[in-house]
This record gives C-alpha cells, sequence and structure tokens, in this order.
C-alpha cells in the first residue's frame, strides 16, 4: 500500500513537471535556438534538455525557478553541441551569451506571457515586406549566412546584413506596439 502510495505521488510529480516543462517549451525553445543559431540543432538540444528534465529528481522547488533551471540545463546542452562541432565558427561567444541569459532572465518574470508575445512575433513577420521575411527565413530558419545568401541575392552581404537589422528594428517596434496596446485598459 505504501509502495502504491509513492508511486501515485511520483506519477503526480511527474506529471506536474511535465505541464511546467510544456508551459515553458516555447521559452525555452527560444532560448536553445538563440544559442544553437540553427531550428534542427535547437530541436535536438531541446529533446535532449526534456529528457534530462523528466529524469533528473532534483528540480527546483518552485516553479518561479523552472525556467532558469532548464535554462542552466539547456546552456550547457548547447555548449556539449558546440564542443561537437568545432569546425562550426558561427558559436556564440561569452559576451553574446551572457546577453541571451541576461535577456532571458528578465523575461522570467513573463513566463505566462511568453506564448502571446511569440504569437506577436509570428504575425509582426507575416506584415513585414516579402524580401525582409525571405532573408530572415534564410538566416534564422535555414541558418545560411549573410555571405550565402548575399549572392543568392545576388547583392552584397553589408546589404544583407542591413536588411536583417532593419527587419529585427521593425519587428522590435511592432511587437512592443502590441505589448504596449495589451496593456493598456
Amino acid at each position: 500500500m505504501d509502495e502504491e502510495a509513492g508511486q501515485m505521488s511520483g506519477n503526480g510529480a511527474n506529471e506536474m513537471l511535465v505541464r511546467t516543462l510544456v508551459k515553458h517549451q516555447s521559452m525555452l525553445m527560444d532560448y536553445i535556438t538563440a544559442l544553437v543559431r540553427n531550428a534542427a540543432d535547437a530541436e535536438d538540444v531541446y529533446q535532449e534538455l526534456c529528457v534530462n528534465v523528466l529524469c533528473n529528481p532534483h528540480g527546483p522547488a518552485r516553479e518561479e525557478k523552472f525556467g532558469a533551471w532548464c535554462r542552466g540545463i539547456a546552456r550547457n546542452l548547447a555548449l556539449h553541441h558546440w564542443r561537437a562541432r568545432r569546425k562550426d565558427r558561427r558559436n556564440v561567444g561569452a559576451m553574446v551569451l551572457e546577453g541571451i541569459d541576461s535577456a532571458f532572465r528578465e523575461a522570467d518574470a513573463e513566463a505566462d506571457s511568453w506564448a502571446e508575445r511569440r504569437g506577436y512575433l509570428r504575425e509582426c513577420i507575416r506584415n513585414l515586406p516579402g524580401a525582409s521575411r525571405e532573408v530572415l527565413r534564410k538566416r534564422y530558419w535555414e541558418g545560411i549566412r549573410s555571405v550565402e545568401i548575399a549572392e543568392r541575392m545576388k547583392c552584397t552581404a553589408e546589404a544583407v546584413r542591413m536588411m536583417l537589422m532593419r527587419a529585427r528594428d521593425l519587428l522590435r517596434e511592432c511587437v512592443g506596439r502590441k505589448i504596449s496596446l495589451e496593456r493598456q485598459p
């Protein structure tokens, strides 16, 4: 009987862990993608993260610490990912890594609105001019370097980087407007 009760509480804890993991999925995928810079690799790292989280009985006691705990695991998995691919020169440097960590730490307080903001971003991307959308897709979803994109588009790498910068600025402004509208009474 005691053994059965232990299994029930273990199963309940595991279900709670899975629910919390699903709640943070968008944020974690975005974090991992920012680190490894390739959507397919990010999926692989996320799967490893899930296995690590679900097999680790010593997670944080409080749910508000869960995102930071998972990001710590994800960061270690991303570092392992980079070491396995030393020839890839697109690895994120220490300063960039700290910037990414800082941005996601600030977002911890708003974990519940992460999926909503991601929806805003998708909507804003759909409203970008076609060329900007295409450059973003090639760079961030397909992982193609600016030089290669420039060759395909028959322009300079600097022109591609400028398009990316302007597209990111437009997205930042668009998402910011949507958040401001959300907060208005």
